[in-house]
């Protein structure tokens, strides 16, 4: 994705560039970063709605073929202009394996990390399995937005059962039996007294930090 809000696709014959293959994450992911992965899943969605809208032009726009139209016309979407973007992860054209920016990687945690893995992964997958066809139809700027959607669709979904599991260590949680209000579901439940007439199960309700009030999420 562009750094700061998109991973673009890599695909190989269709674009190729390198990046360095030495990288670390920040590590794994704290409380700290949930802010960083919400950002990360906002990206995710407004660059498929811009890749969704790409898809929906190669059927009315019978200019519309190649990879590079197709991606120039999601720079339009974006609202980006037709400048160069920064492209922080992609896959080797000579060998296939994933690469990411080391500098990019550095300043996100392993879930963010993954999550651009895994997509730029699904990219290699959907060119191993039906790229070819769609070239030799006449149809690589589909392809590559349909990739896009994929690889998107895939990401989001990691980094969503990433994200719900932070919140269940991180988020206040309140304890409907003795009204305390604890940092985390599991600690909510651990610490809480158990089930009984007066407090029925589930005990532990997620607490919006912000307004004070019930998110809606129970343990």
């Amino acid at each position: 994705m562009r750094s700061a809000t998109i991973v673009s696709a890599a695909l190989p014959l269709l674009l190729a560039f390198c990046l360095p293959s030495v990288a670390q994450s920040k590590g794994p992911c704290t409380c700290q970063d949930i802010p960083d992965i919400e950002q990360r899943l906002k990206e995710i969605d407004e660059t498929r709605a811009a890749w969704q809208q790409v898809l929906t032009q190669t059927f009315t726009n019978q200019s519309l073929k190649t990879p590079g139209q197709a991606r120039q016309a999601f720079k339009q979407a974006m609202g980006w202009g037709s400048g160069p973007t920064n492209q922080v992860g992609g896959l080797d054209p000579n060998t296939g394996d994933v690469e990411t920016d080391p500098a990019w990687e550095s300043q996100h945690c392993d879930a963010v990390v993954d999550a651009n893995k895994l997509h730029e992964q699904t990219h290699a997958s959907d060119f191993r399995l039906g790229i070819p066809f769609a070239v030799i139809l006449g149809a690589p700027a589909k392809a590559l937005a349909l990739s896009e959607i994929n690889a998107r669709d895939k990401e989001e979904a990691f980094l969503q059962e990433k994200l719900e599991e932070l919140e269940q260590k991180c988020g206040h949680w309140r304890c409907k039996c003795n009204g305390q209000l604890y940092q985390g579901a599991e600690k909510c439940a651990a610490s809480c007294p158990p089930p009984s007439m007066s407090c029925i199960a589930p005990t532990c309700y997620e607490i919006d930090p912000k307004t004070g009030k019930a998110t809606g999420k129970v343990h």
